[in-house]
């Protein structure tokens, strides 16, 4: 199934996340937006376990992005939990359909490899206040980890019987869900 995955060891480093979707996967992340011109969702924050998602030297975080329309901006920011104006984001176009995106903070305004980064966003459709349909985001991977790569210990599977306490915290007139019918592909 579709699944959040956190190997945590004595270096920062090892870090390993993904949020899953893969051969044989049944769930996705799915996004709706009428509101703010900013609406997006924060998915995952780590705040509290003295990890970053993104550090010197693995710097990229690749996701699989289905998207309803092309020529879209999907933007993704990763944050300090603690201090949001400690943040970095890039923007991606769209094609329909399936797609992977690669964003490499590494070249990001303001990126600094001293910095914690705990909490990531997601914006579709960034600056229109409605989408052009359900997107859906899955096998998310930060700090060296890659889609879709299996990782040794499930956090979130958004499957029946997960007790991971994972959760999505919409904002600005958006709203995010577990699929169970995600797109084919």
């Amino acid at each position: 199934g579709c699944s959040l995955s956190i190997r945590v060891t004595n270096d920062v480093d090892e870090l390993l996340l993904r949020l899953g979707h893969h051969k044989g996967s049944t769930n996705a992340a799915k996004f709706d937006k009428a509101g703010e011109i900013w609406g997006g969702v924060t998915f995952l924050d780590v705040s509290g376990a003295s990890n970053t998602l993104i550090s010197a030297g693995k710097t990229t975080v690749t996701l699989n992005v289905y998207a309803p329309a092309s020529g879209k901006t999907v933007k993704l920011k990763i944050e300090d939990a603690s201090n949001n104006t400690i943040a970095v984001e890039l923007d991606k176009t769209t094609v329909v359909g399936w797609q992977k995106f690669t964003y490499d903070f590494s070249a990001a305004a303001g990126f600094n490899a001293a910095n914690t980064y705990d909490k990531a966003n997601i914006f579709f459709e960034f600056g229109s206040n409605t989408t052009s349909g359900s997107y859906y985001f899955d096998d998310v991977a930060f700090n060296g980890a890659l889609t879709p790569r299996l990782s040794l210990a499930t956090l979130v599977s958004f499957e029946a019987g997960d007790t991971s306490g994972y959760a999505f915290t919409p904002f600005g007139g958006a709203s995010t869900s577990v699929s169970a019918t995600p797109p084919a592909g």
